[in-house]
């Protein structure tokens, strides 16, 4: 069976991220519609990080600062550390590596990464 890929912000349920390649975490949703989860909150920029759900890879989630063009005002922390700036990141670049469990701080909100492969009705809840 394959993984399932889900993030939980802060207390919130955790939010099925399976189906899609990537996802922006910001204040304000675009023109675009990039921005699939808003936290209202003047401290994050509209379009804070962007994340990456990559299948084949382990890890499954690689993370960037801002939209991938311009870094985000007040910084993403990853584990501890300052992610990638968008504005340096190249095409090649995946940004900086999260793991299943691994959590993303983006001002006073926390982002949590799960990775879950369901293997009855039991196990469907997190």
């Amino acid at each position: 069976m394959e993984n399932e890929f889900y993030i939980q912000i802060d207390q919130s349920p955790p939010i099925d991220v399976s189906k899609v390649k990537s996802f922006k975490i910001g204040r304000i949703l675009t023109e675009k519609k990039e921005v699939k989860f808003l936290i209202n909150d003047r401290a994050i920029s509209a379009t804070h990080c962007t994340v990456l759900v990559c299948k084949e890879t382990n890890p499954h989630f690689w993370v960037w600062d801002g939209d991938g063009q311009v870094g985000s005002k007040n910084k993403t922390i990853v584990n501890g550390l300052r992610s990638l700036d968008g504005s340096a990141i190249q095409e090649t670049d995946k940004g900086c590596p999260v793991f299943h469990g691994d959590f993303v701080n983006i001002a006073n909100h926390t982002v949590k990464f799960l990775v879950s492969k369901i293997t009855s009705e039991r196990d469907a809840t997190l």
